[in-house]
């Protein structure tokens, strides 16, 4: 993990034009100058960075990434333009992905996958992240549903289940607690284990 990190550091540091100027010559194994603009050349990219002793550890390590989000993952969605809407960005849009920190996710899912011989499943991981977002989402603009005042928006918690977010909204004119969800709507705190 710490080669990972010093490789995350490194790309960091340099920027991708250093990584274009040292590319391999070789047009198979070759990963594109600047920027990907692919999820296939996102990948060769980071192949082509990492050392035996690196991709040994992804093999050897779960497949869960998260724990590369803020060093490797941070590193691609800054320098890969994933933030302000650059090439690979608008590669992931076209697929249904808007998140940086997704697109992130599906690329270092993928690299983990593609090192362990394993299919990408790409649609799977499309779905998983578009799912979340519409499990979390919720009302911006809500309004107390008996006094018709601005409720403010608190904060939410997983349920019991997973994809069972309840979101925490405070009707302060009245001080009142309000709970919603997207299969429910609005409910009083007392009225969450009614169904």
């Amino acid at each position: 993990m710490l080669a990972i990190l010093r490789f995350s550091l490194w790309l960091l540091a340099m920027g991708t034009c250093f990584l274009a100027c040292c590319a391999a010559p070789e047009a198979e194994t070759r990963a594109p100058i600047g920027p990907p603009s692919t999820l296939d050349e996102a990948i060769a990219k980071l192949r082509q960075g990492l050392s035996p002793e690196d991709v040994a550890e992804i093999r050897t390590s779960s497949e869960d990434m998260a724990r590369y989000h803020l060093g490797w993952g941070m590193s691609i969605r800054n320098n890969w333009g994933l933030w302000s809407g650059g090439p690979l960005a608008q590669h992931f849009n076209a697929m249904g992905i808007d998140h940086p920190d997704d697109m992130s996710g599906i690329i270092l899912t993928s690299l983990w996958r593609d090192l362990n011989g394993q299919p990408r499943r790409v649609e799977d991981q499309i779905a998983h992240y578009q799912q979340y977002w519409r499990d979390t989402a919720h009302p911006e603009d809500a309004t107390c549903p008996i006094h018709g005042t601005e409720l403010t928006y608190r904060g939410a918690n997983v349920g019991a289940e997973p994809r069972n977010w309840v979101h925490r909204y405070r009707c302060e004119g009245h001080s009142e607690t309000w709970y919603w969800q997207t299969d429910r709507g609005f409910y009083r705190p007392e009225e969450a284990n009614r169904r």
